[in-house]
């Protein structure tokens, strides 16, 4: 600095401004995230010019049916995010992944084996497992326009199918792989069944439900069946109004119980030589999907024929009269006793049978349960120790009138 000159210093307030000012400067100057847009003309019905690509999309090769060759192409998108990072999974009832498909073939997993995307006893769906899309959209005059951005670029981009009830944004959502077909009273997303197409909305709704609410872990605010004494591992159904808020830290909502209903519980027992006769083995009229495992229980639905004087016996045993395959599985029987007591006058029957006595290594494959089938004979039931769905409607089904042991 020469002698003479001048030296100005600039108010604090004024620093600071030129501060936050060269900042901004910095912050505009850096990438933003890629946009790929898209003007609709709604005057146009002609699908090779009622489309315009916008922002980055534009220049792209789009996606569409390849007619000449089959299939589908999904041109330059293939390579956006959305679609490549798209999974084919199985999402069990209680919204968690339980494994991935074959991208090629879907009746694979991805990891070996045969998936069950066919199989209706399954307690889940296939689904489309699609990452975070922040979205734009309006309309304009006869135009309409939407914009899809890995980020949120601004405030007027919305997570729209990745937000949940309580405005959660989720890192993915889930799609069904298929349309809807109706299995029991249940809207099934699998391979090989028939689409529904004579429901309404509501009750397009009501089906979907019905593959579980995911309540989480509840607490009873307040009930309306205070007189009720709880049994520590009894199996109950409970019916009840959420209430969402209020409740201690650990639980997922709040509730106010409305009515209990117990179901007969029971322990795993050993059949042997000496007591096989006592346990029976009537057939027994089960439909299927009405046979479960939650809350490590084993849960059975059946048909009982009633009787006129003593109540049936239902059991789940490891039979010691034999030695069981070994394949990994645990073997049990489910038996039934009627006594020869029989009416024809038939009424629902339910029963939950305690596993936790089994010895359940890491190497354990999953439980086989014989059963002597009214219908089919003996066969063998097979679960992987997993959480499957209830039955559909079992809220609705009567259980008053048991008569068993």
């Amino acid at each position: 600095m020469a002698a003479g000159d001048r030296i100005f210093m600039a108010k604090e307030s004024t620093s600071q401004e030129i501060l936050s000012n060269t900042k901004k400067i910095i912050e505009d100057a850096k990438a933003k995230p890629k946009r790929y847009g898209m003007r609709i003309n709604l005057l146009d019905s002609n699908p090779a010019t009622r489309v315009k690509y916008l922002y980055d999309a534009v220049g792209m090769t789009p996606a569409g049916m390849n007619f000449a060759g089959g299939g589908f192409d999904y041109g330059d998108w293939g390579d956006i995010w959305f679609v490549k990072k798209n999974r084919p999974v199985m999402v069990r009832t209680d919204g968690t992944v339980d494994y991935e498909l074959n991208h090629e073939n879907h009746a694979l997993k991805l990891n070996g084996g045969a998936s069950d995307i066919t199989k209706t006893s399954y307690g889940g769906n296939a689904m489309s497992e699609i990452p975070l899309i922040w979205v734009k959209r309006w309309t304009q005059n006869n135009y309409h326009f939407v914009v899809f951005c890995e980020e949120q670029y601004d405030d007027t981009y919305k997570a729209y199918a990745h937000t949940d009830a309580d405005g959660n944004v989720l890192p993915v959502t889930y799609f069904p792989m298929y349309e809807g077909s109706v299995v029991n009273s249940r809207m099934r997303s699998l391979s090989g069944l028939t689409p529904t197409a004579s429901m309404t909305d509501e009750q397009e709704t009501t089906a979907a439900k019905q593959n579980g609410d995911r309540w989480g872990q509840i607490w009873p605010a307040t009930t309306d069946y205070f007189w009720y004494s709880p049994i520590d591992g009894q199996r109950v159904i409970l019916y009840f109004n959420p209430l969402y808020d209020n409740y201690p830290e650990g639980y997922d909502c709040s509730v106010k119980v409305l009515n209990i209903k117990e179901i007969l519980t029971k322990p795993i027992e050993e059949l042997t030589a000496e007591n096989e006769e006592a346990f029976g083995n009537d057939p027994v009229d089960i439909f299927e999907g009405n046979m479960w495992i939650s809350g490590g229980y084993l849960n059975i639905i059946f048909n009982q024929n009633m009787p006129s004087k003593m109540k049936h016996l239902v059991s789940l045993v490891k039979n010691t009269t034999i030695t069981p395959v070994q394949d990994g599985y645990i073997h049990l029987e489910y038996r039934y006793n009627t006594y020869a007591d029989t009416t024809g006058y038939w009424r629902n029957g339910a029963v939950s049978f305690n596993l936790k006595s089994l010895k359940i290594t890491s190497e354990t494959k999953g439980i086989k349960v014989k059963i002597n089938s009214a219908k089919n004979g003996e066969k063998e039931v097979s679960f992987d120790l997993k959480e499957t769905p209830s039955p559909v409607g079992l809220s609705q089904m009567d259980f008053s009138q048991m008569e068993i042991k």
